[in-house]
């Protein structure tokens, strides 16, 4: 596992994303390196440090971080307020949530601002290994809270053994997506146990999809997740 290392960066830009979503670039003042899935923290305000896991691949000269602003606090306070140029104090990588490589397929689960590492994720994994077939089953409450739809679009059209499906839970009328809830994807599942499984979002998801995934047989080692 790669030692974790304090560091000073640059933000490059700050985006708007989606309704209540930024994504941050930053600029490290040197090399830095990680394994697709680990997060990083950062100095939000004196005193103050947020976890977030990393959206970019590995080998760039920048990090991607993306967080959620509605929360009001520290966290969001600083998504919202970065300006480019602006100084940010970094800790990391860290975590342990990292792809385990195997002979099966993969599908990863994830709500909210829980898709986030599997931005890293998915491309890193094809990027070794293309002819994997991967699924990945992301869901948002609302249509304005959606983000990452284009890049994992744009996979699929690189990757014709990358399955990208989205939900929403509460889609307006003229939806013409998957509406529900991302555990809506066990309709369309066979063969579970011939599946590695990587969840991550929100606690009430991660657990019900374990407890399904386990009443199916799956054996506990194919199953990798990160709740909050």
């Amino acid at each position: 596992m790669i030692k974790p290392v304090f560091f000073k960066g640059i933000i490059h830009f700050n985006n708007i994303i989606s309704d209540e979503t930024h994504r941050i670039r930053i600029i490290p003042e040197g090399p830095f390196t990680f394994e697709p899935g680990q997060f990083v923290t950062i100095t939000v305000a004196p005193m103050v440090k947020r976890s977030y896991s990393i959206a970019s691949l590995p080998g760039l000269d920048y990090i991607d971080l993306i967080g959620d602003v509605r929360a009001g606090g520290p966290g969001s306070q600083f998504f919202s307020s970065a300006k480019e140029g602006q100084g940010v104090e970094v800790l990391g990588p860290l975590g342990l949530f990292t792809f385990k490589e195997t002979a099966r397929s993969v599908i990863f689960w994830a709500t909210g601002t829980g898709v986030v590492p599997f931005i890293s994720m998915v491309e890193s994994v094809l990027v070794n290994n293309p002819d994997k077939p991967l699924i990945l089953n992301s869901s948002f409450k609302f249509e304005k809270d959606i983000f990452g739809q284009d890049i994992f679009e744009d996979i699929v059209i690189r990757y014709q053994n990358f399955t990208y499906n989205l939900f929403v839970s509460r889609p307006e009328a003229d939806w013409k997506g998957k509406s529900g809830r991302v555990t809506e994807y066990f309709k369309e599942l066979k063969k579970p146990k011939d599946y590695d499984h990587y969840m991550c979002g929100v606690k009430p998801m991660v657990e019900e999809v374990l407890a399904k995934l386990i009443e199916l047989g799956v054996d506990a080692g194919q199953i990798h997740y990160e709740k909050y």
